[in-house]
């Protein structure tokens, strides 16, 4: 319980002013060297994947984004029309608000498929640099 209110916190302050909550989750620290480095993506190529989804949703799109090592391209919480927040940083309590938001998208993951799992949240699996980010590419894990 005090990690769900924890999340549920984060996700109603990153849900104000917004029509569409996008969990993002960066794994930057162990993916650099997990399996050479093929599931680790440029903080430049996760702002793309927002944008791709901002563009294709309808009204206010914002992110909660979650990493292992929150680079600084993520510091400011904007970018150009973009806007985000900070998951919580304990784990429990981050995939608790993963699992609160509309989408969740991220490179292969347990961590993030557990969270769109727990929350039956629509999750699109990262699985190559070229993976667009669209409504459509996103399923509901089995049950």
């Amino acid at each position: 319980d005090p990690w769900r209110g924890v999340a549920q916190r984060c996700v109603e302050a990153a849900r104000r002013g917004a029509d569409a909550l996008v969990g993002v989750h960066m794994r930057l620290r162990d993916y650099a060297s997990y399996r050479g480095g093929e599931w680790f993506y440029s903080p430049e190529l996760y702002l793309r994947r927002m944008e791709e989804m901002a563009a294709a949703l309808p009204g206010r799109t914002r992110f909660l984004v979650a990493s292992d090592a929150l680079p600084p391209e993520f510091a400011s919480g904007s970018r150009g029309g973009l806007s985000w927040s900070v998951a919580p940083s304990h784990p429990v309590s981050c995939v608790a608000a993963l699992s609160l938001c509309d989408f969740v998208m991220g490179p292969p993951s347990t961590f993030s498929w557990w969270a769109a799992f727990s929350g039956s949240v629509p999750r699109l699996e990262l699985s190559s640099a070229s993976q667009a980010a669209r409504p459509s590419l996103f399923a509901v894990p089995d049950r």
